[in-house]
């Protein structure tokens, strides 16, 4: 059983870890803090609450208001999900099941008004998660800023700032992680650098993150005879219940149309899983992809051209002596 305590808290930790969040801005004029169940501060950067079933837990948080006039907050719960870079984020909408959403757990959002110079603990008071498995409930307390107002001409802006902690919710003590990983879908297109790359989507179909994990990637012709890209990633983690479309590099060359095979492998910690998938890539969709990519490298090998430019050149010259040496013989044998 220790041995799965500690597999979950360093799952936990190096989700924490890689996570973006920031619990203070000088620029956004506000900052905030873990609050523990006694009302103290904490400096751990991430709640982990036991819920067990039927029962609430409370989320406690301390904001700050370092400028010199009031402001308003707006006090959320955010979802998890898995970007394309691989990463954990979080958002209002997560692509998970309702009762893998940290949402789902409180309903609403918390207005508060700060003074100037001023803090305040707001509370948010969560349901025990309804899962149909073991696992967690991975989500991010947020804190918006919603009163900072700029005004250009005759155009008013409004800036609002947001900083989040992470939040992880149990209804059961720590338990054996049992991941899993699908590969549902394999097709072209582009990575979010706008370069050409072939996008194979992944599924965590558990409770559980997965973090961190590599994937090895080969993408060979559909007769398997020759391979046309190969990658690796590592450090990637999948939020529970999240899907990333993870975008293979093709070294942003021009995509070319026709049947490929992809051949994956991906692990994390003593758990690897191995795919195997075919998939197309059509005339529509390379040339969509190759006209909208940045900075598209050219497939023509500009060694090879010179090299064989050179023979080609030495070819002739070689000829051209020949033939004047015979003309001048022949001129001589006259």
């Amino acid at each position: 059983m220790k041995k799965w305590i500690g597999l979950f808290v360093t799952v936990v930790l190096s989700l924490v870890c890689m996570s973006n969040f920031v619990m203070a801005d000088t620029k956004a004029g506000f900052s905030i803090q873990q609050v523990n169940e006694n009302g103290q501060t904490q400096s751990q950067q991430h709640y982990d609450l036991l819920v067990p079933p039927g029962q609430t837990g409370k989320i406690t948080i301390k904001i700050t208001n370092s400028t010199n006039q009031t402001a308003d907050y707006e006090v959320s719960l955010l979802n998890s999900l898995t970007n394309d870079l691989g990463e954990i984020v979080y958002a209002e909408n997560g692509t998970q099941k309702q009762a893998s959403q940290l949402s789902r757990l409180y309903a609403g959002i918390q207005t508060v008004s700060i003074g100037a110079q001023q803090s305040q603990l707001v509370s948010v008071m969560v349901q025990s998660p309804k899962l149909n498995q073991a696992g967690i409930v991975l989500g991010a307390i947020n804190v918006k800023k919603i009163n900072a107002t700029n005004h250009n001409e005759q155009k008013t802006i409004q800036n609002h700032y947001n900083m989040q902690i992470p939040v992880v919710v149990r209804a059961q003590e720590h338990t054996k992680p049992a991941l899993d990983l699908k590969l549902n879908r394999v097709q072209a297109g582009l990575s979010i650098k706008n370069e050409t790359a072939i996008k194979a989507t992944l599924q965590n179909p558990t409770n559980w993150v997965i973090s961190p994990m590599t994937v090895k990637a080969t993408i060979t012709t559909n007769n398997r005879q020759k391979t046309v890209y190969t990658d690796v990633q590592k450090k990637l983690e999948v939020a529970p219940q999240s899907e990333v479309n993870l975008p293979l590099s093709t070294g942003n060359t021009r995509l070319k149309p026709g049947k490929y095979h992809l051949d994956m492998v991906a692990t994390s910690g003593d758990y690897t899983w191995h795919f195997g998938k075919n998939f197309v890539i059509s005339a529509k969709t390379a040339e969509l992809a190759n006209s909208q990519a940045r900075h598209l490298k050219s497939t023509i090998n500009w060694v090879i051209i010179l090299i064989v430019s050179l023979v080609c050149i030495i070819i002739i010259l070689l000829i051209l002596l020949i033939v004047l040496m015979y003309k001048r013989r022949k001129k001589d044998d006259e």
